[in-house]
């Protein structure tokens, strides 16, 4: 029993942690893509949209379709997904081929997580075990993203821009077999109600058109007609999402959960800290290697001690701050220490490539700021909420956390340049506005649970 349960969290573990390896894998190799396929910066920054957007819109819907027609079924037919369009990523020769694969990809991603971690739930009974369980889970989730900066630019260099994305198919038909062999039947009576399909659409419909309305905002005035339509288009979207939410009986967001004003608080920082973070990640990659003139193995390189530094501080530098400091102090902790990042990143531009700042940067960010901030604002989003809508307000988080990186990279498309070595000055501003923006509300959180102890 022990080991075919070491298996199923093996498994699950695994393939989260290919789908955050492939969020950051592709930011050192967008460049060498983009080269490949003749690509502007602003239409590379496509391959990472149309995979958060699909993964953030789908992912509650993922987690209602495993409640409802079985989390093992789910489980193998989001793999099933990963696994093909990964290998029609790595197959692809037109930009379109490839984001058309990405986005179907960000689909199978966003059925994967809810029924891995229901799949954890329902193998691992006790409390203690369960939590043991899920703290590996996510230290997968987080070595994946981490591993995903460094790793992938040393494989789009020495082996290809497509085997970022073939590195993929061995593991994921791996897990699939094995998934198959050893992961528990779904139970007959779990069929429940049929979920919202119909509003997963709509609200990843209205993103991506908000997205391309923000990438094309340029445009706006040399085809008025045409981009009016898009912002009606998207109204009605919009207003269609809202309405079947507020109307249906099984609603796909329950927006009374966003009526607890510290909840509704905590989502919307992890929508700006997908914007800010996976801008920065972006950013970073082009700055590394258009910038300064790295190819992508040695970027990859530069990067991977900042990955390890993130894995300590997560084990054990978190721990000792959960001894002595609120989780709130925690998270405007981790936020000041991305803000300081952001700075170094600005003054590195202003004045012209100051090397130490860089490395400065990169250790704020990505080294300690996002190993703090995660898990504090996780914690938070759900402390005020019923134990019931546990697993509902952290969908929440997580789909704002994708949705906002999406929202984030079409704006970081628009603001920047078509080559980073002319970056200007305001470009790297965005960045530094949103990590203040960051730490105000998270003040503002703070602000609000005083008052609650306080009453």
């Amino acid at each position: 029993m022990f080991l075919r349960k070491t298996l199923i969290l093996t498994l699950a573990s695994t393939a989260v942690f290919f789908e955050a390896l492939d969020i950051a894998i592709v930011n050192l190799a967008a460049p060498i893509i983009q080269q490949a396929l003749g690509l502007s910066v602003q239409n590379a920054q496509w391959l990472q949209t149309l995979y958060l957007i699909p993964y953030g819109g789908f992912l509650i819907l993922g987690g209602k379709l495993a409640d409802s027609y079985g989390r093992k079924r789910m489980f193998l037919l989001g793999a099933a997904i990963f696994l093909l369009t990964s290998l029609g990523a790595g197959c692809a020769t037109t930009f379109t081929a490839l984001i058309t694969c990405r986005m179907i990809q960000g689909i199978g991603a966003a059925f994967i997580m809810p029924s891995a971690l229901s799949i954890i739930s329902f193998t691992f009974r006790e409390p203690s075990e369960r939590g043991r369980a899920m703290g590996i889970f996510s230290a997968f989730a987080a070595i994946g993203s981490g591993f995903g900066m460094s790793v992938g630019g040393m494989v789009a260099t020495w082996a290809g821009w497509q085997w970022v994305f073939f590195i993929n198919v061995p593991v994921i038909a791996s897990t699939l077999w094995l998934g198959y062999r050893f992961i528990e039947p779904d139970s007959k009576h779990e069929t429940q109600r049929t979920p919202d399909i119909l509003s997963a659409s709509l609200l990843t419909g209205a993103i991506l058109l908000l997205s391309y309305l923000i990438h094309t905002l340029p445009s706006f005035i040399a085809h008025p007609i045409w981009s009016a339509g898009l912002v009606v288009l998207l109204a009605a979207t919009a207003y269609g999402f809202m309405r079947r939410s507020l109307t249906s009986q099984n609603p796909l967001l329950p927006f009374d959960i966003l009526l607890n004003r510290s909840t509704a608080l905590a989502v919307g920082v992890f929508a700006l800290l997908g914007a800010f973070f996976n801008s920065y990640l972006f950013i970073i990659s082009l700055v590394l290697q258009d910038t300064l003139h790295y190819n992508a193995a040695h970027a990859g390189m530069l990067l991977f001690p900042f990955t390890i530094l993130s894995m300590i501080v997560s084990k054990y530098v978190l721990g000792l701050l959960l001894n002595k400091l609120s989780l709130h102090h925690i998270g405007i902790l981790g936020m000041m220490s991305m803000v300081m990042g952001a700075v170094a990143l600005f003054i590195f531009f202003r004045w012209n490539g100051a090397f130490p700042f860089l490395l400065l940067s990169m250790l704020c960010i990505s080294g300690i700021g996002m190993a703090i901030c995660i898990p504090s604002l996780m914690v938070m989003t759900v402390q005020q909420v019923a134990e019931e809508n546990h697993g509902v307000a952290s969908s929440l988080s997580t789909t704002a956390y994708f949705l906002g990186g999406g929202i984030g990279l079409s704006l970081l498309g628009l603001v920047g340049p078509s080559e980073t070595s002319t970056m200007p000055v305001n470009f790297i501003l965005i960045i530094v506005w949103g990590a203040y923006a960051l730490v105000g509300l998270i003040w503002m959180l703070a602000r609000l649970r005083a008052r609650a102890v306080a009453l």
